[in-house]
């Protein structure tokens, strides 16, 4: 089963971010993210992951280290790419 897709509007609110960060993470591959007609989308599993692992946490906190998305198993045990 595929993840649900995002757009960096849906996961900018979820995020509480704006879209451009969204779409920088995407790019910095922190969430897992691919472009679709000219427009980034990403999943909801990595915006939640994102979510949990650096929530409270400054950006400058070595313990808010993220794997890259290459390494990211979905709850079926699906990998992403």
């Amino acid at each position: 089963m595929r993840d649900e897709l995002l757009s960096t509007r849906e996961a900018a609110v979820l995020l509480g971010m704006s879209q451009e960060t969204v779409s920088r993470l995407i790019k910095k591959g922190k969430l897992e993210g691919q472009k679709l007609g000219g427009f980034f989308v990403v999943t909801r599993v990595s915006v939640e992951f994102y979510a949990t692992t650096t929530n409270g946490k400054s950006k400058n906190d070595p313990t808010r280290k993220l794997p890259q998305v290459d390494k990211l198993i979905s709850s079926d045990g699906e990998k992403f790419r």
